[in-house]
């Protein structure tokens, strides 16, 4: 009969690999900053850099406020409040500035482009205090603040100034980076760097380039960075880091680990122990390196259900419902181990029926809770759930 047909149809489908959702991905926030047309002491590449840092986080995923030769310290406090009003909406916060910034007393500020600094009051009273973009960040001690200060450039306005004061050429004073931050200079405290000769410095341009490389934590992207400057500076520039980021490593691009899942699924599709025993390795080493990847979870639960070991799939499947609770096909997998493995049939119906709530157009779960209830003789249950997933079937003639 039709019927039968469409069952047997579904039937087959629900044996074949399922498709995984993505890893869930935190929000991301940054301010992009950048101050070139100085009236004293204009620089090249400042708004160039920002440009560069806006298109590649753009591409990162981030929500980017970009803004560029802001005139004075009003300008500055608006995008600054700007950013600071969405921040508690993000996971990430990446803020970057290029342009001049100098140090008085103990505090860093970051120049506006059209203001006169005559002397040092005039910089507390009229520049943006990086202390005052700090507090947007030290609030968010769990999740990741990054702020990148490509602002160690000469002082135009030093020579107007106090010369008993220690800052020409004093570049910007070190910042102890709060819990759950990472402060990044473009050059070693007490140094200036220089603006560059070409398009943009060699800072930013080593930045963007490394922030890009797939599966390299935070951490390594700078490491990286400093090496290239202090090559292409001849070893005159060196950027610095402070980091207090907490938890596990952080990446701005993570692998898909496509290869690796495409040799896990051949050495699967052979079944045979020694064989089984290679995939397990290879996606251990998926989880040594991201912990969270639902899918090497889930693939994790697969093998030791090849395995015979239940209680090890029902360990991997629990974590990944943990770790992504809202995503019906980890509860899927885990009703299959209940349904198919351990004859757990109350537990199966839960998970299914979990899994319909989170996506009411789920098909193969309709499919799999009307299976259990056909197990258990409750044929008018079975019923409905065969029928829900034929007429899901109808509304995507594709499947």
């Amino acid at each position: 009969s039709i019927i039968f047909a469409n069952m047997l149809r579904y039937l087959i489908i629900l044996l074949l690999p399922l498709t995984l959702f993505s890893q869930i991905e935190e929000k991301r926030l940054a301010l992009v900053i950048g101050n070139s047309n100085y009236d004293k002491g204009p620089l090249n590449n400042p708004v160039n850099d920002a440009l560069l840092m806006a298109q590649t986080l753009d591409s990162l995923d981030f929500d980017v406020i970009l803004d560029t030769n802001i005139e004075n310290k009003s300008e500055f406090v608006d995008v600054v409040m700007e950013f600071g009003d969405k921040r508690p909406e993000y996971d990430v916060a990446f803020v970057y500035y290029a342009g001049h910034g100098v140090q008085v007393g103990a505090e860093n500020y970051l120049l506006p482009t059209k203001v006169d600094f005559q002397k040092e009051t005039d910089v507390r009273m009229k520049a943006m205090s990086v202390q005052d973009i700090m507090m947007y960040l030290t609030g968010m001690t769990n999740q990741v603040n990054i702020l990148i200060l490509d602002a160690c450039r000469d002082n135009p306005f030093e020579g107007n100034w106090n010369k008993t004061r220690s800052l020409k050429g004093g570049g910007l004073a070190k910042i102890p980076p709060p819990t759950g931050s990472l402060i990044a200079f473009s050059t070693d405290a007490g140094n200036t760097a220089a603006d560059g000769d070409g398009k943009n410095s060699i800072y930013c341009k080593s930045l963007c380039e490394n922030m890009m490389l797939e599966n390299t934590s935070l951490d390594q992207v700078f490491r990286n960075v400093r090496t290239d400057v202090l090559e292409r500076s001849n070893g005159h520039q060196r950027p610095v880091e402070a980091s207090q980021l907490t938890g596990e490593s952080f990446y701005l691009v993570k692998s898909t680990y496509e290869k690796q899942f495409a040799s896990i699924d051949s050495l699967t599709d052979i079944g045979e122990n020694i064989h089984l025993s290679d995939a397990m390795g290879i996606v251990s080493s998926i989880l040594k390196t991201d912990p969270k990847n639902q899918r090497a979870l889930l693939k994790k639960g697969d093998i030791y259900i090849a395995l015979k070991d239940y209680e090890k799939s029902l360990k991997e499947y629990n974590q990944a419902i943990e770790l992504y609770p809202n995503n019906p096909k980890c509860f899927n997998y885990r009703g299959w181990l209940y349904l198919y493995e351990t004859k757990e049939y109350d537990k199966a119906i839960s998970d299914f029926s979990k899994c319909i709530e989170i996506d009411s157009a789920y098909r193969n779960c309709y499919l799999n809770r009307g299976r259990v209830y056909q197990i258990i003789k409750d044929y008018e249950k079975a019923l409905v759930d065969l029928t829900s997933a034929i007429d899901l079937d109808k509304e995507d003639p594709e499947l």
